[in-house]
């Protein structure tokens, strides 16, 4: 008997009245699901196009600019080591960044390997060995940087005495 209580008891609690079942479906509003919108197609990485530039309107590009395009020395003195500056400027908007420097003889070249902001100025210093060498020199340095003009070539002229 005690059985019969407790079955009956527990049926009277488990079922929802018909009303109530009603009330239960109407409130119940599902939730948006995010992965229904339509998602952006993924990007791949192309090796093929690394050296693009981003393109960005209205930025100008980096600009290296020196004060001279071709250097004159009258007289340099024989047997000692020469040594030259060649001063620059970055007169774009972007960064700029000096990649490599080369020289058509044996010069020793340094330059600096920091990024330029806008209107900042810098400095490549070459030293020419000259031991043994007279009468007129001639050295063409090559600058490989992220400018609009990627390779810039300057000369250096001069006369050994």
């Amino acid at each position: 008997m005690k059985y019969i209580v407790l079955f009956l008891l527990f049926l009277s609690c488990s079922s929802p009245s018909p009303k109530e079942e009603k009330i239960a479906e109407e409130e119940f509003v599902a939730p948006e699901n995010p992965f229904d919108e339509p998602q952006p197609e993924p990007v791949l990485y192309d090796s093929s196009n690394t050296a693009r530039k981003a393109e960005r309107p209205g930025i100008k590009p980096a600009v290296l600019e020196f004060e001279k395009k071709e250097y004159l020395f009258d007289s340099i003195p024989a047997g000692k080591p020469f040594i030259y500056e060649l001063k620059f400027s970055n007169s774009g908007e972007r960064p700029l960044e000096i990649r490599k420097v080369l020289s058509s003889s044996d010069a020793i070249l340094r330059w600096p390997v920091l990024l330029f902001a806008a209107g900042e100025t810098g400095v490549i210093r070459a030293k020419l060995d000259l031991k043994g060498k007279k009468g007129n020199i001639t050295d063409t340095l090559r600058i490989y940087s992220n400018a609009e003009k990627q390779e810039l070539k300057l000369i250096i002229k001069g006369t050994v005495k």
